[in-house]
This record gives structure tokens, C-alpha cells and sequence, in this order.
């Protein structure tokens, strides 16, 4: 061989190893954007279900107590026995609350704990497009309600359920019975038409 086929050579092989390496680059950096997406999807499961959770463990308290179960269509706050989060084992105190975020065109569902001393931040439970959506809470009687305790009934301490509904197709509602509920908590088909 002589020296300029080596030369040609070396050159060849060094340009199949810059693009070979470009290539694999770009793999693993698509590889960590699947993972990421995939990861924040569970990320969002793993907190409705937190919430989910702490709606089914929520308190009954006296009409007096600050801490009783008070919502509207747009707010929600409960005591609850199981706080959202790895290691909450005491009662907490959560709010939910419906926020339009115009610079993102989205509303999200925001959950604060009340009294944190860990001072955790809030954090999104729920987001979709538009500025839509609304809690409703499940009466005794199976009537849906914008507020709780429902106008005039000072005794109901928990609703049978409590529902928030995004008003958008394309996201689930998130619906949970809470703990102290007397009826079942209704399906999902009898939801159809609200």
C-alpha cells in the first residue's frame, strides 16, 4: 500500500466514525425524550390517583370546624387522613382549586396542602386545553351539586362523591367516592349527559 491509500483511507474510516457517532447520538437523545414523556405520563397518573386517594380518605368534621369539607365549582378544601405524597401518614388539610392559565391557553387543577410544614409547593394534578371545567359533589339523594355543603342542609358532612369534570373530551374525569359515603359511588356511564 502506498501512502496516500492509506491516507485515503484513514480519512474514510474517520468519516464513517463521526457519522456513525452523530447517529448514535441522536438515538440515545430521542431514547431520553420517549423516556421523559413517558415518565411525566406516570408522573400524572401516580398523582390523580394520589388525589383519588385522598378524596376516598376524607374526614367528616362538625359544621364549626374550619377543616370540614367545603367546596364550590371553581375550589376545594378537605381534611384527609391520607395526604398526596410518599410518607404523609398524618391528617392533612388539601385544596383544590380550578386556575385558567391564559399564557397557556389551559386550565389546570392545582393542589395546595394547607398548613405544610415540609413546604412542599403546589403542584398540577390535572391540565387540559380551554378554560373549562368545574367540581360537582354527589348528594345523598344522587343529585349533582356546584357547591357543598348544598344551600340549606348544614348536616351533610361529606358528599357521596365528588367529581371534577374538565368539560373536554379527549380528558378523563377524575371521580372518587369519599370514605364516609352511604351509596356507591355511580359509574361511569351514569355520568353520560352531565
Amino acid at each position: 500500500m502506498t501512502l496516500i491509500e492509506m491516507l485515503v483511507t484513514l480519512a474514510l474510516v474517520g468519516l464513517l466514525t463521526t457519522v456513525l457517532s452523530q447517529a448514535l447520538g441522536q438515538i440515545r437523545r430521542i431514547e431520553g425524550l420517549l423516556d421523559s414523556g413517558r415518565l411525566e405520563s406516570q408522573t400524572r397518573d401516580l398523582r390523580l390517583e394520589w388525589l383519588r386517594v385522598a378524596l376516598q380518605a376524607a374526614l367528616p368534621m362538625p359544621q364549626t370546624s374550619p377543616e370540614r369539607l367545603q367546596g364550590s365549582a371553581s375550589e376545594l378544601s378537605f381534611a384527609t387522613t391520607q395526604a398526596p405524597g410518599p410518607g404523609h401518614a398524618q391528617v392533612a388539610r388539601l385544596r383544590l382549586k380550578l386556575q385558567f392559565d391564559a399564557i397557556a391557553g389551559s386550565t389546570r387543577l392545582e393542589v395546595t396542602q394547607v398548613g405544610d410544614e415540609l413546604g412542599l409547593r403546589p403542584w398540577t394534578a390535572a391540565q387540559w386545553p380551554g378554560n373549562s371545567g368545574r367540581l360537582r359533589y354527589l348528594d345523598a339523594r344522587g343529585a349533582w351539586r356546584d357547591a357543598w355543603p348544598p344551600q340549606g342542609q348544614t348536616d351533610a358532612a361529606l358528599p357521596a362523591a365528588v367529581m371534577v369534570d374538565a368539560q373536554h373530551a379527549e380528558v378523563p374525569l377524575l371521580l372518587a367516592a369519599t370514605g364516609a359515603s352511604p351509596i356507591p359511588p355511580p359509574l361511569r356511564r351514569d355520568l353520560e349527559g352531565l
